[in-house]
C-alpha cells in the first residue's frame, strides 16, 4: 500500500439480498449444495448471498461502520516486528471440493494469525515492561500511536490503556471474518491486493478501484504488500478503534476469567463492522460454530504465549 494511504472505516451500500438468491449458485461454486444438499444451514446460506453480492458489486462485502481511522498510514502503523511474506497467496478458486477448499484457507490464514498474535504479544511484553517513572523510549512512542493512545494523558493511563488494546485476537474470529469478507480468499480483492477484510483507503491509487463505484464516490479498496499485513491491519483496526470498545471489554472480561479470549464471544463487539448489525454477528457466529473454528482458540493462544513467554 502506498506510503500516503489513509485508511477509513465507512458504511458501504448492501444490497438486498434476495437479488442474490439466484445468482449465488451460479457464482458460489454452490457451495451449500456441497455440504448440506437437503437443508442449508445458516452459515452456508450467508456465505453463499455474501460471495453472490461480493462478485456481483465486485466490492467486499459486508458494509463497515462509518467513522475515519485518524492514524498514520497503514504502512507507517506496521508492527516494528512485522517481517514480509513474499509468498504466492494460494488458487483457493482451483479447488473443487468445498471441504478441501476450506481446509486449505483455513490453513494459511491460521498460519498468519499466529505470526500476527505473536507480533502483538511481543509488543505487549515491551508495554509491560515499561517503567512509567521514565520518558518512554521509541518504541513505546510507536505503540501510543499505532494504537491510537491520546497524549494528553499521563504516562500511567497511557500503559493502562496500551494494556488493554494490545492483545490478541482469537483466531476463530480472525478466520471467520476473512472467509465471510473475502469468499474463501477468491475475491478479486484478495487476489490482487492481499485484503482479505474489506478494508477501504481514500487516496488516489492507494488500492483497487470497484468496478461498480458510485458516481462520486472516491474510496479504493486498501491495496496490501502482502497477507500478513492485511491481517495486522485487521487486528490493529479491531484493538485500537473506537467502534470495537466493546469487542475490547468483552477480551478483557474473558481475559480476567480464563485466560485467553473467544471469537463466539467477542462477536458480539462487531455490531459497528456491519450495516446488518445483529444479522452479521449471528452470521460470524454460525461460520464459527459450523467450522468448530471455537476448537482453535484455547490451544493457539496458550502455544503463542508459551513461545513469547508472556504471563
Amino acid at each position: 500500500m502506498s506510503p500516503q494511504t489513509t485508511l477509513r472505516i465507512i458504511t458501504r451500500p448492501f444490497l438486498p439480498l434476495s437479488l442474490f438468491a439466484t445468482l449465488a449458485l451460479l457464482l458460489s461454486g454452490c457451495e451449500q449444495a456441497t455440504e448440506t444438499p437437503a437443508s442449508q444451514s445458516p452459515e452456508t446460506q450467508a456465505q453463499a448471498q455474501a460471495q453472490a453480492q461480493a462478485q456481483a458489486q465486485d466490492k467486499p462485502t459486508p458494509a463497515l461502520p462509518t467513522a475515519e481511522v485518524k492514524t498514520k498510514p497503514v504502512q507507517a502503523a506496521k508492527s516494528p516486528v512485522h517481517a514480509s511474506t513474499s509468498s504466492t497467496l494460494p488458487n483457493f478458486a482451483s479447488y473443487t471440493d468445498v471441504k478441501q477448499k476450506k481446509k486449505a484457507f483455513f490453513s494459511y490464514m491460521l498460519n498468519l494469525v499466529k505470526r500476527a498474535n505473536a507480533n502483538v504479544l511481543k509488543e505487549r511484553t515491551a508495554v509491560k515492561q515499561w517503567d512509567t517513572s521514565k520518558a518512554a523510549n521509541s518504541t513505546i512512542s510507536a505503540l501510543v500511536e499505532k494504537y491510537r493512545v491520546e497524549d494528553t494523558l499521563s504516562a500511567t493511563e497511557q500503559k493502562a490503556l496500551l494494556l488493554k488494546r494490545v492483545q490478541v485476537i482469537p483466531p476463530s474470529l480472525v478466520l471467520a471474518q476473512g472467509a465471510n469478507e473475502s469468499a474463501w480468499g477468491t475475491s478479486r480483492f484478495a487476489r490482487q491486493g492481499n485484503n482479505f477484510f474489506g478494508q477501504w483507503c481514500f487516496s488516489k491509487g492507494c488500492g483497487i478501484v470497484p468496478s461498480q463505484r458510485n458516481d462520486g464516490a472516491a474510496h479504493e479498496v486498501a491495496k496490501f504488500d502482502d497477507p500478513l499485513e492485511s491481517v495486522e491491519s485487521y487486528i490493529r483496526n479491531l484493538n485500537s478503534h473506537p467502534t470495537y470498545r466493546k469487542l475490547r471489554d468483552l477480551r478483557s472480561t474473558e481475559m480476567a476469567k480464563q485466560g485467553y479470549p473467544t471469537g463466539i464471544n467477542l462477536a458480539a463487539g462487531l455490531e459497528g463492522y456491519s450495516e446488518r448489525g445483529h444479522e452479521y454477528i449471528k452470521e460470524i457466529r454460525s461460520m464459527i460454530r459450523f467450522n468448530k473454528l471455537d476448537q482453535l482458540d484455547p490451544g493457539v493462544l496458550a502455544d503463542l504465549k508459551a513461545k513469547t513467554q508472556e504471563g
